[in-house]
């Protein structure tokens, strides 16, 4: 007999931020294990990493006074990943825009090094360390970071690398959940040092930083662990998607996604509602909302989608009630208690959620 798992719920940004992003991402990624079969390799991913690489082995020999130019931009060819772009051409491309960043980063180290005074300089304390933190008995909160510096004062410096922006500032440090995690780990085993995290734009060479307080962080903690523990305990089987065009078009679980193969998810689709709104339901509803040709209402929680769908539908009826738009009188049925809908100045249509059930039987 198979023994129960004491392995403790791990919780990384990545995984908060997949489940913000989509309830049904997070399913098919952590609980179905799907990615093998769905993920692809994607160029801007293939773009940081060889960049992080080459940093990292950069450090790691001793910076610009060990490794040359030519040194650096060798380590990126030896560390360069080509999948995921269009062509060769494409990669080639890519690669000798990596090289002029590579060889700034450079410039810009040995500036640092030759300028400033040698007991104010800072040594490398770790490369591409993970820090974990008990939160709740059950939930272990994680997070891989890419360089931590340690300067003479004791301070630790959590430094991550940014392929993809030219700017930075001190509130894109504090806002970002991942630089707020990596500094609580790292507090939780070296207490008595002074702590901050740095985002470095690697392409501008704008660095920004900040630090979190000790009040900061405990009510980070505690919101951590009430997520984890739903994350954790939650029954994902019937998860709704929530449709979002900005990441649904980059997702890999497009071709698995229900939305994307049929009307699909309890998706509500007024037409002739005016848009504000649309906008002012969305919200009282807790609904999240795409505009595209038409306005799409998706409910994240099955068990409360048909009542809010219900009651949206109605109130938007009633609002709507006496306006003149030509359209002609439509019914919705509920199989639940056989009530008629009269759709007298909208016209509205449900789409079925395909074999889960989680509205009932429109008609």
């Amino acid at each position: 007999m198979r023994k129960p798992s004491t392995r403790k719920f791990q919780l990384s940004p990545t995984k908060i931020r997949t489940y913000r992003d989509c309830p049904a991402k997070y399913r098919w990624e952590y609980i179905e294990k799907l990615g093998r079969f769905y993920r692809r390799p994607k160029p801007y991913y293939s773009f940081g990493t060889s960049i992080h690489s080459t940093l990292d082995a950069f450090a790691q020999a001793g910076g610009p006074s060990v490794m040359s130019v030519d040194d650096i931009v060798q380590q990126l060819r030896l560390s360069w990943v080509d999948a995921g772009y269009a062509s060769p051409a494409d990669a080639k491309a890519k690669l000798a825009e990596a090289e002029t960043i590579v060889i700034e980063c450079h410039a810009a180290a040995l500036h640092a090094e030759t300028t400033t005074p040698p007991d104010e300089r800072p040594e490398l304390f770790a490369t591409e360390k993970t820090y974990s933190q008990d939160i709740t008995p059950d939930v272990r909160l994680t997070g891989r970071i890419d360089r931590i510096d340690t300067y003479p004062d004791g301070t630790l410096d959590i430094v991550d690398y940014k392929s993809g922006r030219m700017s930075v500032t001190e509130a894109d440090v504090a806002g970002a959940l991942p630089m707020r995690i990596y500094q609580t780990v790292v507090k939780h085993h070296h207490p008595d040092r002074p702590v901050r995290a740095s985002i470095y734009a690697v392409r501008s060479g704008m660095i920004a930083s900040h630090s979190l307080s000790d009040d900061e962080r405990v009510d980070l903690i505690a919101e951590l662990a009430e997520e984890g523990e739903m994350l954790r305990n939650k029954d994902f089987t019937n998860i709704l998607p929530v449709f979002n065009e900005a990441l649904c078009d980059e997702c890999d679980y497009r071709p698995h996604c229900d939305r994307i193969q049929a009307t699909g998810y309890g998706e509500v689709v007024c037409e002739q509602l005016r848009r504000e709104d649309i906008d002012d339901g969305c919200k009282e509803f807790g609904l999240g909302c795409v505009q595209r040709d038409v306005s799409v209402f998706s409910c994240i929680d099955a068990d409360n989608a048909r009542a809010a769908v219900r009651k949206l539908v109605n109130d938007a009826i009633q609002r709507f009630e006496g306006r003149a738009t030509g359209l002609e009188d439509q019914h919705w049925r509920s199989a639940s208690d056989g009530s008629d809908w009269t759709m007298q100045e909208v016209s509205a249509r449900v789409g079925l959620c395909r074999g889960t059930g989680c509205f009932g039987d429109f008609e």
